[in-house]
């Protein structure tokens, strides 16, 4: 009931939100019982300035606010400076909001962008999960090297390397394929700049047609100065000024074609603020297991494999952007139906106070005629932007864009904050023009419950095409989720009205070519229960739900139910059921399923995973394969069905494949998985062994998981650049031997695109040998000298112990003058020591040393005293 409760206040205190919030804060609403705790506590907690520690003193705080009360113990700490103390002293004697909203609550702060706040006076954070209080002081006020510390330094000893990035995505099913190919580069040029270029190839085929397209995206100079400005010269498309480099613009409809220009403004790259990758929901609404295939335009983008319910689709790896992503989506191979679906994905800022700016030029690229009637036609483009922020969790968004004659202006306010106990965040904005307007909205709160709400609404005149504007017809598309915990079962709501007014497209045309007027709605909702529970080894799973889908010309309700058993442990899995389909009108399905999967670690990660489906009419196979590790992610699927009424075979494929490679002065490295990096960067690590062993190290903190190396391996690890990035490494625990690595054992490193990290590593790999040698009349070789072993005598009582890079099968020993053999036959060998027992050892020649231990200095030295 806790849940619905918060939806109850969420929803009563939604006009609040938009008049004011001060009632919420007043004592007299407060309970008398409660009251108490809204007063002043005495707490301890460490402070921290930037991440360095100040030590722990006493806060006075409430609900809401915290205030210092050993100012001047604070002051002694913190690098001020003299002007700049009285007014800093005055400052850190008011009270401040707790800002418990964006704090890390025990994360790491690197991986998710929290623990900051960009201010000109004094703000904080408080984090509760660890007992802190992180404190921030204006620039104005520190001295030269604590301002360091507002801003991410770039490290001294990087390399500049040629860096590149290749995804490959391939599909095939009845009567059509698809393929394409998308890379993403990189080049370091001097301490402040760099190249970028990406390139795609798409080639798509089906009875009725087929598609072929090469292009070049983007190859552009950049430069950055100053830690707040660039500039850059080349082609450029719209993904770059979606990212922090170029100011976080995360238009939603504004025209932003590709350009052969110029492009300035502010950056926010250096900035330690929290910065979000914000996309809109795609949501896909399925009533059995299938198969869902994302096209931007012609370009294939991903596929998933999915079960019945309400799913949103992991955006992470699609690019950033303004586009409408197609969905195809598959039930046993057979294409059921395509749902278009405006998607918009970028960057976020939150934290800072920095206005951005941005103004570019040049003349347009024909991308897939969007923006271009003819090849042969010319065109110019003008765009700027301007982000203003108006507190640390909110800020305004404007653009203005000029294609030829038509104009167009793009203004939005995006805000994130806590409420309640949980994060409300928005997005609004509207567009109006030359024959084209439209407005957006998107908003979400999470807290124990999910709820969001997306809408879309663009046109143009008379619902034709604007090539100005860059897209066509009227569209209209809202969706609404809403996700509760109800006694252990997990319910969900979800809504979507799609309205499509346009003239008609054919598929394999890249333009709207004819008059005709095509008008569609359709709506869909569907209700979803599932909850889980134990029952021996396995988690029963059961789901129950219904739905209604209307379309222009047809309407189609039913419900369905599942019931799956599955058995988890620590290398596979496998998952049994049944469930049935109902849709009114039509015959009810009854299908039985069994699956399962397999996984290793061993040399980075490897699944295997097979499924079977039958009902009635029909029976279905299929088998998953991943092999993810330091030359890539590969992963792809094969499925075969067959009709038992008519005994046709009919079968899909898809596959994906991503990796990464560095070229240096010295040398090439192979990486792993950079999809979705559109900036590239990275360490490359060079392992030096004498040991001929393939696993030594692991190196985590990469975004793709960890890397295995070996003896003498070299490899690339790609990050994101202008990031702050760190590789740990560390040795991998073995029963065998003993591993010690010469290295930093955590490599942090903020670098430029197109420059990569050197980390080398040394890797001694030794064994432990404890023991007792006799002789073979069960005497201890008290005193006797180990010969090929430097420097390790016996105890008196025979005793041994002593540590070598290899493991032995004899020993050779030297008691007054005389040479024994010691055979090392049964041992038992533990993390890395080897327990050898009592060894009978046997008078020897000399002949029996070999001539490298003969020739060994030492030797000859203890041999010459025989």
């Amino acid at each position: 009931m806790r849940a619905f409760n918060k939806i109850t206040v969420f929803i009563l205190f939604i006009p609040g939100l938009c008049f004011g919030t001060n009632g919420l804060e007043s004592k007299k609403n407060i309970p008398e019982e409660f009251i108490d705790l809204w007063m002043e506590q005495d707490e301890l907690l460490e402070v921290n300035l930037y991440g360095r520690s100040l030590g722990v003193h006493r806060v006075l705080t409430t609900p809401t606010t915290v205030k210092f009360s050993s100012v001047e113990e604070i002051l002694e700490k913190i690098n001020v400076k003299q002007e700049k103390k009285e007014d800093l002293r005055s400052l850190l004697l008011q009270s401040y909001s707790r800002n418990g909203n964006m704090s890390c609550n025990g994360f790491d702060e690197k991986e998710y962008s929290c623990n900051y706040i960009r201010t000109d006076t004094v703000n904080v954070i408080v984090d509760e999960e660890n007992n802190e209080l992180n404190l921030f002081i204006g620039a104005s006020f520190l001295s030269v090297q604590a301002q360091d510390n507002i801003y991410y330094q770039k490290n001294i000893n990087s390399e500049k390397a040629f860096i590149h990035s290749q995804t490959i995505n391939f599909s095939e099913s009845e009567g059509y394929k698809s393929l394409s190919l998308k890379g993403v580069g990189a080049q370091g040029l001097t301490e402040n700049s760099y190249l970028v270029f990406g390139w795609d190839a798409i080639y798509n085929s089906s009875r009725k047609y087929t598609y072929k397209n090469q292009s070049i995206n983007n190859i552009y100079y950049r430069y950055d100065f100053d830690k707040k400005y660039y500039y850059q010269l080349g082609r450029m498309d719209r993904s770059d000024l979606s990212s922090a480099s170029s100011g976080n613009f995360n238009f939603n409809m504004l025209p932003l074609p590709d350009i052969d220009g110029f492009q300035i403004g502010t950056t926010q790259s250096y900035i330690k603020n929290i910065e979000k990758s914000i996309s809109s929901p795609v949501t896909v609404m399925l009533t059995r297991f299938s198969r869902v295939e994302a096209f931007r335009n012609e370009e294939l983008l991903g596929v998933w494999y999915l079960n019945s319910g309400i799913n949103d689709l992991d955006t992470s790896r699609l690019p950033d952007g303004s586009y409408d992503l197609t969905l195809k989506i598959f039930e046993q191979d057979i294409l059921v139906r395509e749902e278009k679906v405006p998607f918009n994905k970028g960057g976020a800022s939150f934290g800072d106070m920095q206005w951005d700016v941005f103004a570019q030029a040049g003349n347009i690229v024909n991308n897939n005629d969007s923006y271009i009637e003819k090849q042969t036609n010319k065109k110019t483009g003008i765009n700027a932007g301007i982000r203003t922020p108006v507190t640390r969790n909110l800020s305004f968004l404007q653009g203005g864009a000029i294609i030829d004659n038509d104009k167009y202006y793009e203004a939005g306010v995006n805000w994130r904050s806590g409420f309640l106990d949980g994060v409300l965040s928005g997005n609004f904005s509207f567009l109006y023009g030359d024959g084209a307007r439209g407005n957006y909205q998107n908003i979400s709160y999470t807290d124990g419950f999910n709820l969001s709400f997306y809408r879309n609404d663009k046109s143009v005149d008379n619902c034709s095409h604007n090539y100005s504007a860059g897209w066509s017809g009227c569209y209209e598309s809202y969706s609404f989720s809403l996700s509760v915990p109800v006694s252990g079962w997990t319910t969900t709501l979800g809504y979507n009205h799609t309205n499509n007014e346009a003239v008609h497209k054919y598929d394999y045309t890249p333009e709207y070519f004819f008059s005709k007027k095509y008008k569609g709605v359709s709506k869909r909702w569907q209700l979803t229960s599932s909850s889980s529970y134990k029952w021996m080894d396995y988690h029963v799973i059961p789901t129950i739900g219904v739905y209604r889908s209307d379309q222009s010309r047809w309407s189609e309700q039913g419900g369905y139910f599942s019931l799956s058993f599955t058995r988890v442990k620590e290398n596979s899995a496998i998952n049994a059921g049944y469930s049935y389909n109902y849709v009114k009108h039509k015959n009810a399905t009854h299908e039985a399923f069994l699956d399962g999967r397999i996984t290793t670690n061993t040399f980075g990660y490897s699944e295997l995973g097979s499924r079977i489906n039958t009902n009635k009419n029909n029976t279905e196979a299929g088998v998953t394969g991943r092999v993810k590790n330091r030359f890539g992610d590969l992963n792809g699927s094969l499925n075969v069905n067959k009709s038992k009424t008519s005994g046709k075979m009919t079968h899909s494929m898809s596959a994906n494949y991503n990796s990464s490679f560095a070229i240096t002065g010295d040398s090439v490295y192979w990486g792993g998985d950079a999809s979705g990096l559109t900036k590239l960067s990275g360490g490359v690590v060079n392992v030096r062994s004498d040991d001929k062993s393939k696993e030594l190290i692991k190196i985590s903190g990469s975004s793709y998981g960890n890397y295995i190396l070996g003896s003498n391996d070299r490899s690339f690890i790609p990050v994101s650049a202008l990031m702050p990035s760190n590789l740990t490494i560390e040795e991998i625990q073995s029963n065998d031997k003993n591993i010690t690595v010469q290295a930093l054992s955590k490599n942090d490193f903020f670098i430029l695109p197109g420059n990569v990290f050197p980390i080398d590593v040394t890797a001694n790999v030794t064994v432990s040998y404890i023991g007792r040698a006799l002789d073979d009349k069960g005497n201890p070789l008290s005193n006797a000298h180990i010969l090929d072993v430097h420097g390790v005598r016996l105890d008196e009582d025979g005793g041994f112990s002593f540590e070598t890079s290899a493991q032995k099968k004899s020993l050779f020993l030297l008691k007054d003058k005389d040479i024994y053999s010691c055979d090392v036959k049964k041992y038992d060998l533990r993390s890395g020591v080897l327990f050898t027992g009592d060894l009978i050892c046997e008078h020897s020649g000399i002949e029996r040393l070999g001539k490298d231990l003969v020739n060994n200095p030492r030797v000859k030295q203890l041999l010459a005293y025989k």
